[in-house]
């Protein structure tokens, strides 16, 4: 046998290991919690926010799985994101979970109107790290249809949206630094945004309401607008007001 078809099987399996997409899930579609306690969160990080408790016992729906697998203490498992007996969507850790094989089956959708998607979009919203810290990119809504994106301090630009409730999907006519669509998704009382944008898949997460709230860094700038115009360039110390101290 050619070494070359065996070393591009080998490439490909590794790429499916590495990649930072959801899977969907296909054969596993079920899952009992076989531990006392288990969090359903947010996202798929171990200090996310809860949806809910579930008990020992409980019947979860599986809906995706990350595309790795994650270690907790001596566990190494993938994260589920499924559906609980009450409804709720969120993110399981495999360890505390008996998955069972129940064939492919179509998922049961969940309904929202575009009024409650909107009032769940507009705001600012910001990169979400799997640390679960904030990272660079961000995207704020407007209801009327705007948005703006950029990345860091960089200028934002400013571009016009779509809302397609089909398809679970926000459409970005001018593009964006995760893609031009973003697919939304509620968890709990939560919704997330998460796009694709070359190659790889970014999550975000709304941080304030408000798309026209000034940011903290802005805040500073004025700040140290403010100090640096108390004391002009060449005075050596000026008083609290600006003003030179008098000679004696």
């Amino acid at each position: 046998m050619s070494r070359i078809p065996v070393v591009a099987v080998i490439c490909i399996t590794l790429l499916s290991f590495c990649s930072d997409h959801p899977e969907q899930m296909r054969g596993f579609k079920t899952a009992s919690v076989r531990v006392k306690k288990m969090p359903m969160r947010i996202d798929p990080l171990p200090l996310s926010g809860e949806v809910e408790i579930l008990n020992a016992g409980d019947k979860v729906e599986l809906l995706k799985k990350s595309a790795k697998k994650f270690r907790s203490g001596t566990v190494e498992d993938y994260w589920y994101f499924g559906r609980s007996p009450s409804g709720l969507e969120g993110w399981l850790y495999g360890g505390g979970l008996s998955v069972a094989l129940a064939g492919t089956g179509d998922e049961v959708e969940q309904k929202f109107t575009e009024k409650q998607v909107l009032e769940n979009l507009v705001g600012k919203w910001w990169e979400l790290l799997p640390d679960g810290d904030t990272g660079l990119r961000k995207i704020y809504f407007w209801p009327e249809g705007k948005y703006t994106y950029g990345i860091g301090p960089a200028d934002m630009k400013e571009g016009k949206y779509k809302i397609r409730l089909a398809d679970k999907v926000i459409e970005l006519k001018d593009g964006s630094p995760a893609g031009d669509k973003l697919e939304f998704r509620f968890i709990g009382q939560e919704m997330r945004l998460s796009g694709d944008a070359e190659g790889k898949n970014y999550l975000f997460k709304r941080g304030e309401l408000n798309p026209e709230a000034r940011e903290v860094a802005d805040e500073k700038k004025d700040k140290d607008k403010a100090e640096q115009q108390k004391i002009k360039p060449g005075d050596k110390k000026g008083t609290e007001d600006g003003s030179k101290k008098p000679s004696p």
